[in-house]
């Protein structure tokens, strides 16, 4: 779903509002998501005093404001997170670059979940060749996540931002496109 601010008519309305139900199903599911992260029991890390299981995460990420490629995450505290993404590409001519920083705050964590909102900006690099033109994108917007911990170390996060994206040529755009990221967690 795209909503291009120049040429915005009555086809495109359409189409936003159908994915617009799509849409609060998907916060429903959070919602859902979230209350079975708080059905778990009492379970308060410390992580000011370096007791905290899962301080550090390093896997792989994707998304329009994580950005895409290899992710690192520090926790400094029991509610306070951030992430880096980065991946560059280069073959030739043909240059990629992605990258990405998002700051969490944690909602409510237990033993097996942690529910959070984030604030997340990315860019994106793409230069096809010697005598084309390069394109770039800024990305930012904030969103709600999920993430589900598992007992060896891993751990899956889905969130679901608002993306306001900046590209070439002044074009706008607001996607709810989702973030994804599997980390394993020290």
């Amino acid at each position: 779903m795209t909503i291009h601010l120049k040429n915005l008519d009555r086809d495109n309305i359409i189409y936003y509002n159908h994915n617009m139900k799509i849409n609060k199903y998907i916060l429903v599911a959070i919602l859902l998501s979230a209350s079975v992260a708080q059905a778990h029991g009492g379970y308060e890390p410390d992580c000011a005093q370096n007791l905290c299981p899962d301080k550090f995460g390093i896997g792989v990420a994707v998304g329009p404001t994580y950005g895409a490629g290899l992710a690192f995450k520090y926790k400094f505290s029991s509610v306070f997170a951030m992430q880096v993404n980065a991946m560059p590409y280069y073959d030739g001519d043909k240059k990629i670059f992605l990258g990405g920083a998002t700051f969490f705050i944690t909602l409510h964590e237990k033993r097996w979940a942690e529910a959070y909102v984030t604030a997340g900006a990315s860019a994106l690099y793409y230069s096809p060749g010697k005598f084309q033109r390069s394109e770039k994108y800024f990305i930012f917007g904030p969103g709600i996540g999920v993430t589900w911990k598992f007992p060896n170390g891993l751990g899956a996060s889905i969130e679901f931002p608002i993306s306001f994206i900046f590209g070439p040529d002044e074009d706008f755009y607001i996607l709810p496109i989702p973030n994804t990221s599997f980390m394993y967690y020290f």
